[in-house]
């Protein structure tokens, strides 16, 4: 395996390990404000605060817990799909693209992972 492809490898793995170790303290519910998730739902409502305040408030108001909870399932979405992408993508042959077998690129690696994290990615 090429040093590129090495990095890409520990990098999708560090990506993981980190995505992976923020949604379990997330979701047991034990590290407090130690998450990454924890800054973005705060970040998240802050913005949303500062918007409700300068006189967006009406739906805003309403729907912003749904907004938070949204934007810390993206990370956790985004952020395992960038991890699997870099892993797929670190070595040549594990994604093939049709029977033509020409090389894929890297949003080919992103849609491939993409369909293994959706509902029907692995039947």
């Amino acid at each position: 395996m090429d040093p590129i492809g090495i990095a890409m490898l520990l990098g999708g793995i560090v990506v993981l390990a980190v995505v992976t170790t923020d949604f379990l303290f997330t979701t047991v519910g034990s590290a407090g404000r130690l998450t990454i998730s924890d800054g973005i739902a705060r970040g998240v409502f802050g913005a949303l605060r500062a918007l409700s305040r300068a006189g967006l408030n009406g739906i805003l108001t309403e729907i912003s817990g749904v907004i938070v909870m949204v934007a810390v399932a993206l990370f956790w979405i985004l952020g395992s799909l960038l991890g699997w992408a870099l892993i797929y993508a670190s070595t040549p042959g594990p994604v093939v693209m049709g029977p033509i077998g020409i090389e894929p690129e890297a949003i080919d690696y992103a849609s491939h992972v993409g369909h293994l994290l959706g509902t029907l990615g692995g039947t």
